[in-house]
């Protein structure tokens, strides 16, 4: 009955995919999956390293001297990731067609290329337009990477011979009818803007060290702890939402921590280390959540393998959609260092982004059957046919016990 009862939670547990997936049994496949998995994210960690330096590498710049010897006013600076992030939005679509008609293996590799060529090129800008220029580039050349893994792993599953749906216009439009009627996707795409939106918070450290005081050394040391501290953190957190198979409270928890943060940055609380552990608080509860939020959504939103694509490609793109007008409405350089504005409309997405994950949380729980329903009565009989079968393997024993108690009295 344990082993049944396991089976069932597994099953409940895999029950929001859209198919149940091959348990892996043997020793073999095991070591593959570890194997892969060390090497895969060993690949992918890095990549998101360099990833990570790029996109700090415009604010450490503007604390070290750039303001002073580009003569950036006003929100000049808020407008050069604006433009990135419309480079980004505007090549995503265009790239994806490009990948259709050209090898990956040469596509890919040459943005990377123009992408390096680019940021060395930053460090020979001359004036804030320049700089505009560049980033807007580096939006195009950055866009075409995220949407050309996919492609390439339906080339791949092509190659194995494995069918590999190629979107038409009825399926395109039978997708994105099932994605409208889904009753999780506003509560996510409202989730993960709001989360976004918050984040704005963890990416103005270094200007705020800056501008009440330190030297530009020190205010770029001061945002390096956060950063190691939060990795810490959202490796723990994925650990524990995979162990026990848990996804809302690995998000909600996290996000409460984040909560205090803002909350304590919204006051500009003093001294410094004060703030400083707010600004960690921030870093440790939004980012740690990110990893989590994704992958519920996958599991979640599961009709197909297209719908889901859909469904994450919406999120990303309102996540992307946010980083638009944020830098310029809620995190303008010119109010340095207190923010007020940008740490209230936080502290605010975070408690819209904790309301969306608790609806997701709730109607999830309604469409999962209820174990009692489906498990008790099987239990039952398994526990009164066992018994039946003690009571009578006992009347059995007794009975040839009599028979062999009277054999030996005729005897």
């Amino acid at each position: 009955m344990h082993k049944e009862a396991a089976l069932f939670e597994d099953d409940e547990w895999h029950g929001m995919l859209d198919h149940h997936p091959t348990r892996i049994d043997s020793k073999e496949e095991r070591a593959l999956v570890r194997r892969l998995d060390k090497r895969l994210l060993l690949f992918a960690m890095f990549g998101n390293l360099v990833k990570m330096l790029d996109n700090a590498n415009l604010g450490s710049a503007f604390i070290s001297g750039m303001e002073e010897e580009l003569g950036i006013a006003g929100v000049q600076y808020n407008w050069m990731g604006v433009y990135f992030m419309l480079g980004y939005l505007f090549m995503q679509v265009p790239s994806n067609l490009l990948l259709a008609r050209l090898r990956p293996s040469i596509y890919l590799p040459s943005l990377e290329m123009f992408w390096c060529f680019l940021t060395l090129a930053m460090a020979t800008v001359q004036s804030v337009r320049g700089v505009f220029v560049i980033r807007v580039l580096l939006g195009l050349a950055e866009a075409g990477f995220y949407p050309g893994e996919r492609q390439l792993a339906m080339r791949r599953l092509e190659v194995e011979g494995r069918e590999s749906k190629r979107p038409t216009t009825r399926n395109l439009m039978a997708c994105i009818r099932s994605l409208l009627t889904n009753r999780y996707l506003i509560p996510f795409i409202i989730g993960w803007a709001a989360v976004h939106v918050s984040l704005g918070a963890t990416t103005v450290l270094g200007i705020v060290a800056r501008k009440l005081g330190y030297d530009a050394v020190t205010a770029n040391l001061i945002t390096t702890p956060d950063m190691l501290i939060t990795m810490v953190a959202t490796l723990c957190n994925g650990f524990i939402s995979d162990k026990y198979r848990t996804r809302l409270w690995c998000i909600v928890f996290p996000a409460v921590l984040g909560l205090l943060g803002c909350s304590m940055l919204s006051t500009f609380v003093q001294p410094f280390g004060l703030l400083y552990v707010g600004f960690l608080l921030t870093n440790i509860g939004l980012k740690s959540t990110t990893s989590v939020i994704m992958t519920w959504a996958s599991e979640i939103i599961s009709q197909n393998i297209e719908v889901r694509a859909l469904a994450i490609g919406v999120m990303n793109t309102a996540a992307c959609l946010t980083w638009t007008w944020t830098p310029l409405v809620l995190w303008p350089v010119t109010d340095a260092p207190y923010y007020h504005t940008g740490f209230r409309a936080s502290v605010f997405s975070i408690l819209i982004f904790i309301i969306s994950m608790g609806v997701i949380g709730y109607r999830h729980s309604l469409d999962q059957p209820i174990p009692s329903s489906a498990t008790m009565p099987m239990m039952q009989i398994n526990t009164m046919t066992e018994e039946d079968d003690d009571d009578m393997n006992a009347a059995a024993k007794l009975l040839q016990a009599r028979a062999n108690a009277a054999q030996r009295t005729r005897r």
